[in-house]
């Protein structure tokens, strides 16, 4: 007995000195410069978030199985505890799923005051096998267009959605969000959550399919949208050139924005100034962070989503915001 509590004492405390040496990592990289908009207690706190982020992931990952495989398409259907879901069949798509499922567990892309309500016009970039569209719908999204280039990735889509396309409460688009109308080549990877048309230089990248990206304000208006109220952008590192292509729906209707901002190592200040050369005024918010490491001289904390909140819009209140 008194061995084992030596043992657990000795795993407590390396695990202390390991916090701390992490703690401490951040707030120099903090003194650098490296961890811009990011709040001093957000990085003491930021060990403990992706840890709890990667317990979350792997507890949904054990609970989750293939159950039927289409060889003819690469496909494979998980069985999840959020329901079940074709993906492509590669290395890494179980892992991939089980980390987008958890990330609405942190309501990563806004929680009710600043994520999707009731009623909602969503546009949903990247939307890979439908994780986010469906957690849209549940939250009373009236219509979701989702945004998915992968040509497999979208066969995924369409099968996980089929009976809300039927009725009329999802849109598909096969294609991607960028600056103006263009076909580019698609990058595929290990895991269906990082397939772009950006990063080339990973040793699991192979190219793959030509796939046509527009402007979403041509998008939304070859769909016919009347509104849009929230826009989700989550497409490695291709958010700069969405957002360029974007300025007319912002301008317009004001929506909601929930901003991937991790990708690029500039993302951080790039992302920022497009919206601020917007014609309206938003208020930027970040609640959570993720550090890359790469080497201690080479490291960077960055925000995993910008939300903006439209300044000139009326918003709910309180008690309006828990009736709907």
């Amino acid at each position: 007995m008194l061995e084992l509590l030596v043992v657990l004492a000795v795993v407590a405390g390396a695990a202390c000195v390991l916090t701390a040496r992490w703690t401490i990592y951040v707030l120099i990289l903090r003194m650098l410069g490296r961890a811009p908009w990011c709040p001093t207690s957000a990085l003491l706190s930021l060990e403990r978030h992706m840890r709890k982020r990667d317990r979350l992931t792997q507890k949904v990952l054990v609970q989750s199985r293939c159950v039927e495989r289409d060889g003819a398409n690469g496909l494979c259907l998980w069985s999840t505890p959020a329901g079940s879901f074709w993906v492509p069949d590669r290395p890494e798509s179980g892992s991939a799923l089980a980390d987008m499922i958890s990330e609405q567990s942190f309501n990563q892309y806004g929680g009710p005051d600043k994520g999707v309500r009731c009623g909602d016009t969503v546009i949903d970039c990247g939307a890979n096998v439908g994780v986010f569209t469906r957690h849209a719908l549940e939250a009373g999204a009236s219509l979701v267009l989702a945004l998915e280039p992968s040509p497999a990735t979208a066969a995924c889509l369409r099968r996980n959605l089929s009976a809300e396309i039927e009725a009329g409460r999802v849109l598909i688009f096969e294609g991607g969000a960028w600056s103006s109308e263009a076909v580019l080549t698609m990058n595929f990877g290990d895991s269906p959550s990082g397939d772009s048309v950006l990063e080339t230089n990973r040793k699991d990248r192979r190219c793959g399919a030509a796939v046509p990206v527009a402007p979403i304000d041509q998008i939304a208006e070859r769909f016919h949208l009347e509104k849009v109220d929230f826009i989700k952008m989550d497409i490695e590192g291709a958010e700069r050139e969405a957002l360029q292509g974007a300025m007319g729906v912002i301008s317009r209707f004001q929506p909601r924005l929930a901003i991937s901002a991790y990708h690029l190592p500039d993302d951080p200040v790039c992302l920022r100034r497009l919206i601020e050369a917007a014609q309206a005024p938003y208020r930027c918010t970040a609640e959570n962070f993720v550090l890359h490491f790469r080497g201690y001289r080479h490291g960077r904390v960055s925000p995993e989503v910008y939300l903006f909140e439209p300044l000139g819009k009326p918003q709910p209140d309180s008690a309006e915001a828990t009736l709907s």
